[in-house]
């Protein structure tokens, strides 16, 4: 019986909130004793570091390391933190990025493994993102043979979206359709869910009447995600449609972050346009009860997470979110800038139900996601 649970990652940034500490969190939440091996260091910022420290399970942190790009060598002896532990379950997330990898010899024998795999550590989505030149290289002279070890050990291979499946079947040198599960990236239900009452009050909160509809974009701004371009795409839509409002919410202190608000600002919205800090999830969820519509430029976990909400997502049709939306139901697919600004002009004559659609999406809950795969392996 499965009761202790290991999560080994590269990184864990708890107030990003990306999969590997919606995993932890989740895990805790159902009663599984959780512990995390993570490095001290950020995704984007080089100078960060992290402490141990998390009030709902310890996240062991490695901080004597060699980082080359986003792919790190531990120089400590995890041995006896993870002995001691026992782990009945071990999750390594994202193995090309290193830390599982190495450590995978230090897993005991009698428990079980499941491997967590996204494209993005092959060939980033976001083209010409900051600090993803030679990846594909890399990946293709090393970081294969790490997968193919790997795969032999784990009991069960999670792969992110059915892109990630292909690739991964590609490197295998041996059949792994009986490891094989594409479950997707999903969002935490006691963090992300509709409700009516929270709609209204968060409505209120940015002054929007009931005749006013919500399109909103929550990701993070950093190099790499052209949101000046972006935004600029659906300007003269909301400057030439009264009822809509657009709010893009995940600007921080950078100088990138700042020049993007400032240009944005210089395109003359005024009151059509609500830019947004950088929020945490109960934030975040608030914004996507208040909204009518969320809108995406590029694949991002916050997808789903506004899914959770019902509210009716716009993405780009891509290899990688193509199994979420059940189109015009749930949301709606654009292959480009046209074909965005023309499905933009047709929104008035949709309509769906906000409640059904958040049960429909119930699927996504990485409660549901992660009891499937433990169920599988115990």
């Amino acid at each position: 019986m499965i009761k202790k649970i290991l999560i080994i990652s590269s990184f864990f940034e708890n107030h990003v909130g990306y999969q590997e500490v919606q995993f932890a969190e989740t895990l805790t939440s159902m009663g599984y004793e959780v512990k995390v091996i993570a490095t001290n260091r950020s995704n984007l910022d080089l100078e960060k570091r992290y402490e141990d420290s998390n009030e709902k399970f310890e996240v062991k942190r490695i901080k004597n390391l060699t980082r080359i790009k986003n792919t790190f060598y531990p120089k400590e002896n995890l041995s006896e933190f993870i002995g001691k532990f026992s782990p009945d379950l071990v999750f390594l997330i994202l193995p090309g990025s290193g830390i599982p990898y190495f450590l995978l010899k230090e897993i005991n024998s009698n428990a079980k493994v499941i491997s967590v795999f996204s494209d993005t550590t092959i060939e980033n989505r976001v083209h010409n993102a900051k600090g993803t030149k030679g990846n594909k290289v890399i990946f293709s002279l090393l970081k294969a043979r790490w997968y193919i070890k790997v795969f032999e050990r784990c009991d069960l291979i999670l792969a992110n979206t059915n892109e990630t499946a292909e690739i991964l079947k590609n490197i295998s040198k041996k059949n792994l359709d009986e490891k094989l599960r594409t479950y997707g990236l999903g969002f935490d239900s006691n963090k992300y869910f509709y409700s009516g009452n929270l709609r209204k009050a968060a409505r209120n909160e940015l002054g929007l009447n009931d005749d006013k509809k919500l399109i909103v974009t929550i990701s993070r701004i950093y190099e790499g995600k052209p949101f000046e371009f972006w935004v600029e795409q659906i300007k003269a839509f909301l400057l030439q449609n009264d009822e809509y409002v657009y709010l893009l919410a995940g600007f921080n202190n950078t100088e990138y972050s700042k020049k993007t608000e400032k240009k944005i600002n210089e395109f003359g919205f005024k009151n059509k346009v609500i830019l947004h800090k950088f929020t945490a999830p109960e934030e975040t969820n608030k914004i996507f009860n208040a909204a009518d519509y969320s809108l995406w430029f590029a694949p991002t976990i916050s997808i789903q997470q506004s899914m959770a909400t019902g509210v009716f997502a716009i993405a780009p049709f891509d290899s990688t979110l193509d199994h979420l939306i059940e189109n015009n139901k749930t949301g709606l697919y654009y292959n480009d800038f046209n074909d965005l600004k023309n499905k933009l002009e047709s929104l008035n004559n949709i309509h769906y139900d906000r409640e059904a659609n958040a049960k429909f999406n119930e699927k996504f809950s990485y409660q549901n996601i992660l009891q499937k795969a433990i169920s599988e392996v115990s």
